[in-house]
């Protein structure tokens, strides 16, 4: 055999040998390649014996039944009734077992896709050629590229091929989504971001990658997931206010930064119009960049991801934030991990009552927090967007109108006892927009439960805020300890609205909501008691900050003013639960 053609076949050998590992390991941490390729035996050929499936492996029955035993026990395939002698046991795939083997075998074909980009046009053509129609008497596996070209009249060793990411395809993007899509609804729960962090390391071809989600109270990133090489420190948490990921995440756009050889870009992690957390890919500049003697494609990739990597990046992150929570559902991991504290149980009453943490809708923009205190449970927030229901409206075929709806609900008791009160507020108030109420029925309907559970002994202020978009009407009512502010321009006043008495007093109050004087542009920032009353300290300071951030996003704002609050109130935190919402018109 020929010397050159001896050494290509090796590296040939090698790099697929280096490729399927690496991707096997990728695929699912737990499973063995051997196991793998159990699965792609059984994906390929349907439930098989065990001895038939030692005869498709080449190894002994013992063994085959021994893999298979542990991919049972992992829940990757199961033991059946034969189809054809029901006396014999077959293996056969489970739905998770499917959807790893073909995962192994997208890996498997993305790995040979590589190799066969390195070769030259008409080298590559050939293989392709021949993989799509194999000659009869060939014994080669389906999808195996020969050994790079060899220039005629070349002299000394064949030079060593150069490995095309695959971000530096033109065609990229859609089967790298795609890949991250399946990978993310295949995953385990609490795999999820682990999952995350390989898909994006092995796309992007990067040395590392780090996946940080931020805080409850918005101030920091942690993080709960990275990939990286063996010998690297763990990561460390991130400040939102003081960091390049932090100012991705403020900004809601990608962030840059080099140091020394490192480039390493931040993306931020959404969904819908909540933020999430930051993705930030880390490559390493490889040694003799300005050799002379490099190829063109060789300087291709050591200078770096070309332009289109970063919308690569961004499609992917996009990807991820719509699926990752649905993916992690089930794991508390990612929640626990974002924790910056012990809470108590009425706080973890709280956090898991109250409702989104940002929405928006025909353009209207609301962000919400509520931060509690150390024996908080008593205040709490929601949002959401109502279509009325059909039967509310005696025409038959018009389009039901729909409402941005907005809840701040404050028990004047504390502790579990008034995170119990809270919650069954909430829960009163979200079936009343369910049977399609208007505000003050919501209100009859909150303080007929209140009080028929606790008979006035736990009783809850509420503001209740109702946006109407055709047409255009904006409809508050509110009770005691709660404030709305307006903010036009530079100019923040504090509205006066008629006060009611907490619900559940006694069952059988009135209420009545006003109609505010609004325009599209305008900002409304609702505050609970946390702040302080008014005019003191607390709520003079809620009104500085909502000044100087007038020009920035709904979210940023609510952000920056409990970061104000918890500096303010040091690392006991506030008296009070202190909930803020920011609704942008």
């Amino acid at each position: 055999m020929d010397e050159d053609l001896r050494r290509g076949l090796l590296k040939l050998s090698s790099d697929v040998l280096q490729g399927t590992m690496r991707a096997a390991e990728a695929i699912e941490p737990t499973v063995t390649p051997a196991q793998l390729r159990v699965l792609a035996v059984l994906a390929d050929g349907g439930p098989l014996t065990v001895s038939a499936l030692a005869a498709h492996l080449g190894v002994a029955v013992s063994t085959a039944s021994r893999l298979g035993d542990r991919l049972s026990g992992a829940g990757l395939l199961i033991r059946q009734n034969g189809t054809d002698n029901r006396r014999e046991v077959e293996l056969a795939l489970t739905r998770r077992g499917r959807l790893v083997a073909g995962r192994w075998a997208d890996a498997r074909v993305e790995v040979l896709s590589d190799l066969l980009a390195q070769l030259e046009h008409p080298a590559r053509r050939a293989v392709e050629d021949g993989v799509r129609v194999p000659p009869p008497q060939t014994a080669s596996p389906p999808g195996t590229p020969s050994a790079p070209a060899r220039p005629e009249g070349a002299a000394g060793p064949v030079p060593e091929p150069v490995r095309t990411p695959a971000w530096a395809r033109a065609d990229a993007t859609s089967p790298a989504c795609h890949r991250l899509s399946g990978a993310l609804r295949a995953a385990d729960p609490h795999t999820a971001p682990d999952v995350l962090v390989t898909e994006l390391a092995e796309v992007l071809d990067s040395a590392a990658v780090v996946l940080r989600v931020r805080s409850p109270d918005g101030r920091v990133l942690r993080p709960v997931s990275w990939r990286g090489p063996a010998d690297a420190p763990a990561p460390r948490e991130e400040p939102v206010d003081r960091s390049p990921a932090g100012q991705a995440l403020r900004l809601d756009d990608l962030v840059v930064e080099v140091e020394g050889e490192v480039v390493v870009a931040h993306a931020p992690l959404t969904r819908a119009a909540q933020r999430l957390g930051v993705v930030s890919v880390h490559w390493q500049a490889p040694a003799g960049q300005d050799d002379p003697g490099a190829s063109a494609a060789q300087t291709q990739v050591r200078a770096g991801p070309p332009e289109r990597w970063s919308d690569l990046l961004l499609a992917l992150v996009a990807t991820a934030g719509a699926q990752l929570e649905a993916a992690s559902t089930g794991s508390r991991r990612m929640h626990l991990a974002s924790r910056t504290q012990e809470w108590t149980v009425a706080a973890e009453i709280q956090a898991r009552q109250s409702g989104p943490g940002a929405v928006a809708v025909l353009g209207a923009r609301a962000a919400a927090h509520t931060e509690p205190s150390a024996s908080g449970g008593a205040e709490a927030h929601d949002l959401e967007v109502v279509t009325a229901p059909a039967h509310r409206d005696g025409r038959p075929g018009t389009v039901s109108p729909v409402h941005l709806d907005l809840a701040l609900v404050d028990c004047r008791s504390r502790g579990r006892q008034a995170a119990a009160a809270t919650g069954l507020a909430l829960g009163a108030l979200r079936h009343a927009r369910s049977l399609g109420l208007d505000l003050p029925e919501q209100a009859r309907l909150v303080d007929q439960a209140v009080f028929g559970e606790h008979r006035g002994e736990h009783v809850v202020d509420v503001l209740l805020l109702r946006v109407d978009f055709d047409p255009w009407r904006v409809h508050v009512l509110a009770s005691p300890d709660t404030t709305v502010h307006l903010q036009r321009d530079t100019f923040l006043q504090e509205l006066d609205l008629p006060r009611h008495d907490p619900l559940g007093l006694t069952g059988e109050a009135d209420y009545r909501a006003v109609s505010l004087d609004l325009t599209r542009g305008q900002r409304l920032l609702v505050t609970g008691d946390g702040f302080g009353p008014v005019p003191q300290h607390g709520r003079r300071r809620v009104e500085t900050v909502a000044n100087r951030l007038r020009d920035l996003s709904a979210d940023e704002v609510v952000r920056q003013v409990i970061t104000d609050l918890l500096e303010t109130a040091g690392p006991d935190g506030p008296d009070e639960d202190a909930t803020v919402v920011c609704l942008d018109l």
